[in-house]
């Protein structure tokens, strides 16, 4: 939890991967949110049960996980396509290797 926590701390913040891809008030509470879990994990979370751990984890990657989601989408995505249209040009190219075919 304290990992994931510092990983959207430091992604969130002025020129994190994460920022254009929240917008400045979901951004603004999850970065409160991470405030509060840092503090609770070394506060009353040195001597809370594993459930309560999960708990908390769940409820955080509830809020973190479509933006990390959407910054993976937005980042691969262009690559993605470059690909989508060299190997269309490829298939292209055999196609018109191969005289017996014909538009018919």
């Amino acid at each position: 939890m304290e990992a994931y926590a510092y990983e959207f701390k430091n992604n969130l913040q002025e020129y994190g991967n994460f920022v254009k891809h929240a917008d400045e008030n979901t951004r603004v509470a999850i970065l409160q949110t991470i405030g509060e879990a840092v503090e609770w994990i070394y506060a009353a979370g040195e001597t809370a049960k594993l459930e309560e751990y999960e708990k908390r984890l769940k409820e955080f990657r509830a809020v973190g996980e479509p933006i990390k989601k959407r910054y993976i989408f937005y980042s691969t995505v262009e690559d993605s396509f470059k690909r989508f249209g060299d190997l269309t040009q490829y298939i292209q190219s055999q196609l018109e290797a191969i005289a017996h075919l014909t538009e018919a």
